[in-house]
Order: structure tokens, then C-alpha cells, then sequence
């Protein structure tokens, strides 16, 4: 499936998607590592006409291949291959969090 397929179908996507999937690994295509989904968050906001309710998702990867921001490939068994534009938001030097903001 090509990134930008992949991208499109995230708008399909909705909170419970994701939820039942904490402790889940995604593989990431490039560089080749593993994140974890550590959460899922429905955000305040109210969706728009005919959009799913907003939510974020937390990972976390290892910090010696640390991602830069944007859009990365990414595969989970459940959900199959995904582009998500990531976020780092903390290093601690052995782990790293990103997370992605769906609204």
C-alpha cells in the first residue's frame, strides 16, 4: 500500500480504533524500530459534520533511534500499514515519546 493510501485511510479511523490496542507494537518502516502505543486520549473538542471524535496516541520507541517530526510508515497486525505524522515529545536518553494528534 503506498504512504499516501495509507494517510487517507486514517480519516476512517476513530478513538476505538486505536484503544483496544495499548501495548501494541507498530513497526516503523524507516529506520526500522519498534513503538509501543502507551495511550489513547479522546480530545475535548467537538468533532466537525460528519468527522469522528478527535483523540491522540502516545508511543513510545527507543531513543537511540530517535524520529525526527513528520510523517512515518508504520505497521501494526490489527490495523495494517499506517502513515502518522509523529511528534516527539520527550527523551529521557533510553526512551523516547512521540505522539500523533487526530483531530
Amino acid at each position: 500500500m503506498s504512504p499516501a493510501h495509507a494517510f487517507e485511510r486514517l480519516a476512517t479511523h476513530s478513538v476505538e480504533d486505536f484503544a483496544g490496542r495499548v501495548g501494541e507494537v507498530f513497526r516503523v518502516a524507516e529506520p526500522p524500530l519498534e513503538l509501543h502505543l502507551e495511550q489513547v486520549d479522546e480530545l475535548g473538542a467537538a468533532p466537525g459534520p460528519g468527522r469522528p471524535q478527535p483523540f491522540s496516541l502516545l508511543f513510545r520507541g527507543p531513543a537511540a533511534h530517535l524520529l525526527a517530526q513528520g510523517i512515518h510508515s508504520l505497521e501494526n497486525p490489527g490495523l495494517g500499514p499506517l502513515a502518522i505524522f509523529l511528534v516527539p515529545v520527550s527523551s529521557d536518553g533510553q526512551i523516547a515519546h512521540y505522539e500523533a494528534v487526530f483531530n
